[in-house]
């Protein structure tokens, strides 16, 4: 593999290829690729502002211009540095940027319009950046921070690997780069035996629906629906995939290749979080929080692991641990009894996060901000996710009985906790900043 990639490095012409399949010339697959990926994409319920990574994109816009029509934010992703180039100048209205207006034109007759400048800017505004990703690496997308994505997108990339335990490595890359949920759409062609990349021809893996079945079926996913297309041409298919100059082209779409969540490790994890739910709604049943619609408690832990959850933070025993991180402290439930419900390391983290009941309020208001900076990962997640609901509450709502003093109070004190806890999740923090932000713009104005 390591070949092939100095082959790319040296040898691929991005202007050539793009001339040659993308806008002009021997266009079909392109043609086939955007039909697949705007009906795919018009099918999935709420497609709206999800992440997509686009791997191995080459010199194209396939994915990436349909997902534009959904505010979707886009990564394109290739292991060349010359085809990241290449895009990233278009992206920039860069010298001699690339005319892509073919394409343009063609997906405007998909979704029924005509200004081909409107999807231009439509795509490049959705567009957030061009990344390396290696799919044989262990973080495909190094040196940047390991990251998952709602969608993954991948066309013409497996059957570069003619090797049999590269192929299903990469595969296993694919999915890895998948957010639980989530999902990826990949065509390819089939039934070719070899490509041309400069004046190098490279052998090309011999791909059909049930190879690429199994391989991601092992990655962990679950195939949820193939469609095969297939074509008859005259044209002898040099430069990609060299046959014999009378074929039956073959193109492959698999749809919707998801994460398999229901493994026997997720079922247990899922269980195990039901009953975590159900035991903090026991818990908490008398419970009301103090707004003016005296909101049932249970809402609060629930709501602190949504905050979780939009923040990427997935781990189960983070989760189950902010659902219970108020039962010692505000019910009659013992630590003990968390143990033994739930393991030693979710009733160490609800430790962690429960204030001493035996100190005075003032004395638990400075033990947090005390703590705060040597708590564990998860406890610091817990806690970043419990002050950001809060005190979004308190934006939201003043609870009875609170002076406007009281609220002031309570920012100024959340604000020391959260200091103490930076540098655990960005986008908690983020989050949190932009409270904080709007808190002392309405202070101001009153």
């Amino acid at each position: 593999m390591a070949e092939i990639s100095k082959t790319y490095e040296n040898d691929f012409d991005s202007l050539t290829y793009a001339k040659n399949y993308v806008s002009t010339g021997k266009k079909e697959y392109q043609w086939y690729a955007e039909d697949f990926y705007h009906h795919l994409f018009k099918s999935v319920n709420n497609m709206e502002n999800q992440s997509l990574i686009d791997v191995g994109c080459g010199p194209a816009l396939r994915a990436p211009l349909i997902a534009s029509r959904y505010g979707c934010r886009v990564y394109c992703a290739d292991i060349s540095k010359q085809n990241r180039d290449f895009l990233q100048n278009w992206l920039k209205n860069g010298h001699e940027a690339y005319d892509f207006t073919d394409q343009f034109k063609y997906v405007a007759q998909l979704e029924g319009k005509n200004d081909i400048e409107y999807l231009e800017e439509r795509v490049k505004k959705s567009v957030k950046e061009v990344v390396f990703c290696n799919i044989l690496a262990e973080n495909p997308l190094h040196p940047l921070p390991f990251e998952q994505f709602d969608v993954v997108t991948s066309s013409l990339l497996l059957e570069c690997f003619p090797n049999e335990e590269d192929y299903l490595k990469g595969a296993e890359g694919l999915a890895s780069l998948i957010r639980p949920g989530g999902f990826l759409a990949f065509t390819s062609t089939l039934g070719g035996t070899k490509y041309i990349v400069g004046d190098h021809v490279l052998p090309l893996s011999s791909v059909d629906a049930g190879k690429a079945t199994r391989a991601f079926t092992r990655a962990g996913l679950k195939v949820l629906q193939i469609n095969q297309h297939f074509k008859e041409t005259t044209r002898e298919l040099s430069d990609i995939i060299v046959t014999s100059s009378r074929v039956r082209h073959q193109a492959m779409s698999i749809t919707l290749l998801t994460k398999d969540i229901m493994t026997d490790d997720s079922k247990s994890a899922l269980v195990s979080f039901i009953k975590c739910v159900d035991f903090a709604a026991k818990k908490h049943k008398t419970q009301r929080r103090k707004d003016p619609e005296r909101t049932p408690y249970i809402n609060h832990p629930i709501g602190v692991a949504k905050f979780l959850v939009d923040c990427k933070v997935y781990d189960p025993v983070v989760l189950e641990a902010a659902i219970l991180h108020d039962t010692v402290e505000d019910t009659d439930t013992t630590f003990d009894e968390i143990e033994r419900e739930f393991g030693e390391k979710i009733a160490n983290i609800v430790y962690e996060v429960s204030d001493d009941k035996t100190l005075s309020k003032e004395q638990r208001k400075e033990m947090q901000i005390e703590l705060a900076k040597d708590a564990s990962t998860e406890a610091k997640l817990v806690k970043l996710a419990d002050k950001l609901y809060n005190l979004k509450d308190l934006l939201r709502v003043t609870p009875v009985g609170w002076s406007p003093q009281r609220v002031q109070e309570y920012f100024v004190w959340a604000g020391k906790v959260v200091d103490n806890l930076r540098g655990t999740n960005a986008e908690l923090e983020a989050e949190l900043d932009e409270v904080f932000k709007k808190f002392r713009m309405i202070s101001m104005e009153n």
